[in-house]
């Protein structure tokens, strides 16, 4: 039958069309071949297993495109953030309800506590991003800035609501933003005791456990659901969030207040609340939250509307549709 070349006459068969210029075309390359990769001392091992990554084996190739590059490194960051937030979240609930005497402390006043957990937790997820990203500066809340980075750093939160964790309210949550040249690049809050994990990376959407999420279509104030908090009460300042409190009141659905910043800033991404506002807070308290507020469709800015709301002190968080008409109240009550 016809159709196949004996096996034998391949070879030549090739032969031939080199001879004759039948040279079959080559495909473009979009990298040069590189030379072999080593594989990786023990010490490299060491800090792959820290990241929670695989280590790469002497055939992996490396490719060097831009757009694949850039591809590459943005799989790594969300892979190395979602596991360090597992793992700090498993630190977390290993002294959620077993906080012994003496583990419990009061920073500035009685309002404002720290536990043993705060420092641990902040100590693994420092010395993982240290390993992951030696370039990157780090500024946590219970350690200051420990390293300037080469223009970009992660700003962390290790345990916000420190007094729910401690008085056992699951509303708490680990808080990583990554900053660069001045603006919020990544956010990640992870809820440990809810198992509820909230990602975003500037221009690529929020998700909840790996689902898209968006803010809600509420566009009636009457009808909205607004969270807030007191931070400038347990720092002790005056004038303290109650006007704006009052004046709110009475003109939405309702205000919540679940104790954590961080937390609150999720649930406007979610859909859960319509808005968010508060006072006196600090970079570790909003940066992670304001991106995944602004990647899940909503909007955010400081109460004058054009301040910023990392460290403006002073964040309104909205599904967008609300935002003007919370912002103008809340300049009515503080002026009142």
């Amino acid at each position: 039958m016809g159709g196949h070349a004996p096996l034998g006459d391949e070879k030549g068969g090739r032969t031939a069309r080199l001879a004759g210029g039948g040279r079959r075309p080559r495909r473009a390359r979009l990298w040069p071949d590189p030379a072999p990769v080593a594989a990786p001392p023990a010490a490299a091992e060491a800090g792959n297993r820290q990241t929670g990554l695989t280590s790469i084996r002497p055939s992996a190739i490396v490719p060097t495109h831009p757009i694949v590059l850039r591809r590459l490194k943005r799989g790594l960051m969300k892979t190395v953030l979602l596991s360090i937030a597992r793992d700090a979240g498993a630190l977390m609930l290993r002294y959620f309800g077993h906080l012994r005497e003496g583990q419990v402390k009061m920073k500035t006043s009685t309002k404002d506590l720290v536990t043993v957990a705060d420092g641990e937790v902040e100590s693994l997820v420092f010395e993982r991003l240290r390993a992951a990203f030696p370039d990157h500066g780090l500024y946590g809340e219970e350690s200051g800035e420990v390293e300037k980075g080469h223009g970009a750093r992660f700003i962390v939160d290790p345990i916000d609501g420190t007094v729910n964790f401690a008085h056992g309210l699951q509303h708490f949550a680990l808080s990583i933003a990554r900053e660069e040249s001045g603006a919020i690049t990544h956010g990640l809050i992870y809820l440990p005791a809810l198992d509820e994990l909230f990602y975003a990376e500037r221009g690529r959407g929020a998700t909840l456990n790996e689902r898209p999420i968006r803010v809600s279509p509420q566009a009636n104030v009457a009808d909205s659901v607004v969270a807030t908090g007191f931070a400038c009460v347990r720092a002790g300042l005056k004038p303290d969030g109650l006007p704006i409190f009052n004046h709110l009141m009475y003109r939405i659905r309702d205000l919540r207040r679940l104790g954590a910043a961080t937390v609150d800033l999720a649930y406007v991404a979610r859909g859960i609340f319509d808005a968010f506002y508060e006072m006196e807070l600090s970079p570790w308290d909003v940066a992670a939250g304001l991106l995944i507020v602004e990647e899940a469709g909503g909007r955010v800015t400081g109460f004058a509307g054009a301040d910023d709301p990392v460290y403006g002190r002073k964040i309104l968080a909205t599904n967008g549709r609300l935002h003007e008409t919370l912002r103008r109240l809340i300049e009515e009550a503080i002026k009142s």
